[in-house]
Order: C-alpha cells, then structure tokens, then sequence
C-alpha cells in the first residue's frame, strides 16, 4: 500500500452509463440515450493499493488489438501524469506506451502498467486467429427515430460507441459471437442472440397493436358529432382509433369530446373514428394535425351494421378472454380499438360498419389464465351491409417453463433457460429476467429464436458487469413467444414493437412467488403470442 505524497492525487475515473433505452427492432432494434463520465478524486495523504486496469479480462485472437486504460491516475500539481510504464507478461503480445496491445502469440498471460509503485494487471487470453465477422447498426430513439450519438453497445467481450449517425461497428469479431447487448440507466439492458453477420439495429415505432402506459404523447381533445342520415344527433360510443394508440367517449345529445395522447412529432396522422348503434352504423377517416383540440366534425351512421360473431376456443381452461378489432389500410398500416368485447364464455359479438373501399378489418383474440395469457390475430375480414360473418378463433396453447425448475438453487451464474412452446412454429421469444424483491424491474429482456438461451456474462471493466448474476441472490424468469410467418431472427427482416422502459405503468413490480398484471407492446406481422406469466425463481 501507498500513501499519496505532497502535491499529488489518485484521480479515478469511471464510467457512469447514464443512457435512456427503449427497445424497438426492424430487422432487430434497440433504442437508447447517452451518458457521461464522472471523476472522483482521491485527495492528498489517503492511502491507494493499487491501479486497477480497464477491462480486467480480455479474451483476443492472434492479430487483435485491445486498448488498456488505467482507472488510477497519479497526478502532480502541475497536471503533468507521472510517467506509467506499461509490461505484458506470458509472450502474447506486445503494448505501446499509450496502452494499446496486439495480440501477436496464443496463450495466457496479463498486462501490467506501473505508476511509480503502484500496480495493476489485467489478464489477457489469445485464442488462434478463426473466421471472423462484422456487427453492425444504427441505434435510434423508438419514439423520435432520431439516431443516437454515445451509446455503449457489448459484443464479443468489446464495446463500441455510436457515432454522431448512431453507427456502430464491431469488426473482424470471432464469426462464433452469437449476441450483442445494449444497456441504459433507467430502461431495460436487452441481449439479442443471433449468428448473422450484418445485425441492424434499428427502431420503428409501428405497433399492430398498442399498450396503454407506453405511448409518450400530448393529451389531445377530440371532439365532434355523431348523427343519423336525417341530421338527427345520436347517443352512441364513438370510438377513435390512430397508429399508436386508442379512446372512446359517450357522445351526449350528439356531441362528444375525448381525451388521447399524440406525439408532436408524429403530425400529421390518420386516424379512424367509429360508432354502431341498433342497425346503424358509421366510420370516418380524420387527420389531425396538432395536438391541444381537433374537431372531428360529424360521424354520421347508416343503415346496414355489420356483425362479425363467433367462438374464442383454448386448448386449456380460461378464466377471461375476448376479442378486439382494427383497421388496416391500403399502405398496411394498422389502426385499433382493443377489449371490444369480453367476458368469461367463448362467445363473442362485434358490431362494425361494413368494410369501406381500401381498408380491412382484422380481429384479435386473447385468453387468459393464472398462469399466462394468449393471443391469436385473424386478418383480411371484409365484411358487407347488413352481413354477419362467423369467425371462430382457435388460440394456441401456453409456454411451459423447463428449467431451472421453480425455486431451484445453486445453478451457477450462467444457467441455461429452456422451455417448452406449445407448438414448434413458435420462431421468437422474448424472456425477462427478475431480480427477487418486494419492488422487482426488469433486470434483463433476451431475444431469441430458440427454445432455451444460456445467460451471458459480461467483462469486468466493460460497463456492462452489473448484468451478471450475482451468487446467493433470487433471480424470476418468464417468457413471451410468438410465430410470424416467414420470420427467421438470422435472415428476415420484421418489425419488432417491444417498449421495455422499466418505469412504464405496464410494467409492474412483483413480490417473491407471485407477478401483478404485465403487458410488453405487440410484434408486428405476428400471428400468435403466448405468454408464461407464471415466473421460475433460481438462485445462482
């Protein structure tokens, strides 16, 4: 040990994430913020061990670089740096006098760097050189789609910081990295596992189907009337439905007014206003283009309400579910009013208009249980004057949690999760890691399209260690799977909608052993979810 002399001080520096995150793929996506760093300094005659090198560990290939840095500085009053003399033991490698080593021989061995003397050490491993590849994307932020400058990406044991155009590039990266990962104080740190070699990484804020709690907007009033083909007002339900969200009011002796949130950023849009009442019926496409009040003019209904009826049925016993409709227009895009109808039997009963020019209606179909939730979309409905039309929905079954089995202990700090989905067409899953607690968040989402995952571990010294799991605690997993035709997670391209700010009303706590309501956005072009709200616990 060293006490700090005259005129001297140990300033250590670290790096302190402060990045905003919110998770969106096209392609795949993430979406976060950016951070800064932060000094502390040790003052005069406080006593120092040692240096400590960044990263502690580092694994290379034969030819690779890897810049070291020390978090220990000793500093005169003059502000020059005392001079640090770096050293790489084991025959691996050699380093500059500005920390940077290339791995020239495999083998293990560490580097070290001294400041007078005071030391610290890193260790280093070099494997042969393989066949390698690049990663690469762009980072933006889901609600804005502006890129995102300074965001720490993990792949491969390195990091890499996105430019001023929120690029980011791992390149010449062991072809057998299988995941990249993006972390933001405040949201949810997200690991993608996929062998392809281009991974984009961008954002689309396009859900099929929206969650209240999730959109960021402007309360915005929309008012109007609603009245029949002879002008006379009408008591009705008005029902707004646009691209990111939903509302619906009483109208009162004709006239309604409704609250729902728009994204200035977002105008102008679409939206659709809808009303049935007995056999008349009426839809109305609007733009609004600001926020604050929009009149929405006259609704006016007509005769010839269309009806779409039929069974909800569930390979298990369900203790609710129902059934909600929306809009899909000529350019595929996607306007919803969600819970049309629910309740504890198989039947259901939707009053609509009948189908307009250039539009289609689609329905979705949700059951729940104690032990998880799911839901099924049938799309292309066109529906005529005056028509019913029977659509019975079949909704698959649930995911089963494999392993670590339910309260399971001593699993190690890599444990593999598996499960089992309901059908083997299931070709996406998203799976939430808990911390154990009274007042649990999200600690981590892995996207995957394989049954199980093993959890990752994370370099000392890389930004990203607070991610590993940590012996003795309790960690909760569940599960949320889908099937999108046509969808490979190493080759296709897809719209991903999945909102995972931890603070967000959707997203609850839970206590040990039991979860409280949960909801995460909806996959675009996904046919079927299933959902285990049933959580494991596991101690590593």
């Amino acid at each position: 040990m060293r006490k700090l002399g005259k005129g001297k001080q140990f300033w250590v520096r670290s790096l302190v994430i402060g990045i905003g995150l919110v998770i969106g793929i096209w392609s795949l996506g993430f979406v976060v913020g950016c951070g800064q760093g932060v000094q502390n300094v040790v003052e005069e005659g406080e006593t120092v061990q040692g240096l400590v090198i960044s990263p502690e560990a580092v694994t290379l290939m034969v030819g690779e670089t890897q810049r070291f840095r020390i978090s220990g500085l000793v500093k005169g009053l003059s502000t020059t740096l005392e001079a640090i003399s770096w050293l790489v033991t084991g025959g691996i490698g050699t380093i500059d006098a500005e920390g940077l080593f290339t791995a020239t021989a495999t083998g293990e061995g560490t580097v070290e760097a001294r400041v007078d003397s005071l030391v610290g050490r890193a260790k280093v491993r070099v494997v042969a050189a393989g066949p390698v590849k690049t990663i690469s994307g762009k980072v933006t932020d889901m609600i804005s789609g502006k890129p995102i400058a300074g965001v720490v990406v993990y792949a491969g044991g390195k990091t890499a910081v996105t430019d001023s155009n929120g690029d980011y590039s791992f390149v010449g990266v062991p072809a057998s990295v299988e995941s990249v990962t993006v972390k933001a104080s405040g949201y949810t740190p997200v690991t993608i596992f996929s062998q392809k070699g281009k991974l984009d990484i961008e954002t689309s804020l396009d859900p099929r189907w929206p969650e209240v709690g999730y959109y960021v907007g402007s309360n915005t009033y929309i008012s109007g009337e609603v009245r029949d083909v002879n002008g006379s007002p009408l008591d009705v339900k008005v029902k707004l439905m646009h691209r990111y969200y939903y509302a619906s009011a009483l109208s009162n002796s004709g006239k309604y007014t409704m609250s729902t949130f728009i994204d200035p950023e977002k105008i102008p849009m679409e939206a659709y206003l809808s009303a049935a009442s007995s056999t008349i019926a009426g839809i109305k496409k609007i733009e609004i283009t600001s926020t604050g009040s929009v009149d929405a003019g006259i609704l006016t209904l007509e005769a010839g309400m269309a009806t779409i009826s039929g069974r909800v049925v569930a390979p298990f016993s369900s203790e609710w579910g129902g059934v909600g409709w929306g809009i899909k227009d000529s350019a595929g895009r996607y306007y919803c009013y969600p819970y049309e109808y629910s309740g504890w039997g198989d039947n259901y009963s939707l009053n609509v208009p009948p189908t307009p020019q250039l539009i289609i209606y689609f329905i979705r179909a949700y059951k729940y249980t104690d032990n998880g939730h799911v839901v099924k979309y049938v799309e292309d409905i066109q529906v005529a004057s005056s028509e019913t039309k029977t659509v019975d929905v079949t909704v698959p079954g649930l995911i089963t949690l494999e392993s670590p089995a339910d309260r399971t202990a001593s699993v190690g700090v890599n444990p593999v999760l598996r499960w089992t989905p309901p059908d083997s067409k299931f070709n996406l899953y998203l799976v939430y890691l808990f911390e154990g607690g009274a007042s649990s968040v999200i600690k981590w989402v892995g996207v995957t399209d394989k049954a199980s995952l093993t959890y990752p571990t994370f370099a000392t010294g890389s930004g990203f260690e607070d991610l590993n799991l940590v012996p003795g605690r309790e960690y909760f997993w569940k599960v949320f799977g889908y099937y999108i035709p046509g969808f490979s997670l190493s080759s296709s391209s897809v719209k991903l909608f999945s909102l995972l700010k931890n603070s967000a009303p959707g997203i609850r706590s839970f206590g040990s052993g039991s979860v409280s309501a949960f909801s995460v956005g909806e996959i675009n072009q996904a046919l079927e979810e299933t959902v285990s709200e049933k959580t494991f616990s596991f101690r590593p």
